[in-house]
């Protein structure tokens, strides 16, 4: 129905030629839940599964949901921001069909309050067996923090990326993260709100030690760094991010590092 495939993301399952989306649903009764579209590569065939209800998610447990495939133990792996539990962090994992689902608190699990990893991000650490997850934590101003959990979904850190390098707020609220394997680095790029909404990176160790915090706006002006999208060029060994260029009227921007 209507608004079905509210901030849906995408995932390929290459063991079954498949179409994985997930997206927040809200044509469903109660709306805003987790809803796993699976397509054939040609986009036909689409089934359509309710991930929330045999959980035990309510309504609004399916906000801003991203979606990745575990390819060593052929899982799906989901993160969504439930706000019927006020706005955690939640990790679902589940089979490639969309069945045998578990899920986990991330924010209890990890000691951390409720909010602390909105529009979270998400990517496995296939070096250390971990998933990764970056996002804005409400109990800091909403600077960025990554949580680090077991691919089982147990064992569930965090670090205060942000607030380890004295940087408070803001620096979490639009990110984009990528796991970078040929020196181990894990790279977040944000629109850092305490540096006029520019175009800045984050650059640590796989376990989100050692830090470090660049400006890489090369130049661009004011909101130069809205929606940013961060991938990694293997070929060349660079770093690619696009941006909604709000210092060019929004037209895209092109950054590489």
């Amino acid at each position: 129905g209507t608004n079905s495939g509210v901030t849906p993301t995408i995932a390929i399952d290459t063991t079954n030629n498949k179409a994985l989306i997930i997206a927040d649903n809200d044509s469903a009764t109660p709306s805003s839940i987790l809803t796993l579209y699976r397509c054939n590569l040609d986009a036909t065939g689409c089934t359509q599964t309710d991930l929330s209800t045999p959980l035990g998610l309510g309504a609004d447990s399916a906000q801003r949901p991203e979606i990745i495939i575990d390819s060593v133990n052929q899982k799906i792996i989901i993160a969504t921001t439930d706000s019927s539990i006020a706005a955690t962090l939640r990790l679902l994992r589940c089979e490639l069909d969309g069945t045998g689902c578990t899920t986990t608190d991330v924010c209890a699990d990890s000691g951390e309050g409720n909010a602390c990893a909105q529009r979270a991000q998400l990517a496995i650490d296939t070096v250390n067996n971990k998933i990764v997850i970056s996002g804005a934590n409400g109990n800091s101003a909403n600077s960025l923090s990554v949580y680090r959990c077991d691919l089982d979904l147990t064992n569930c850190s965090h670090t205060d990326v942000a607030g380890n390098l004295g940087l408070i707020g803001g620096t979490g609220n639009q990110s984009s993260l990528a796991l970078e394997f040929l020196t181990n680095m894990l790279l977040v790029a944000v629109r850092d709100n305490t540096n006029n909404n520019k175009l800045s990176l984050f650059r640590c160790d796989l376990d989100a030690t050692n830090c470090t915090y660049t400006d890489i706006s090369a130049g661009q002006g004011n909101f130069s760094g809205k929606q940013p999208s961060i991938v990694v060029d293997t070929t060349n060994y660079n770093l690619l991010v696009v941006t909604e260029n709000g210092d060019n009227g929004n037209r895209p921007g092109l950054f590489l590092q």
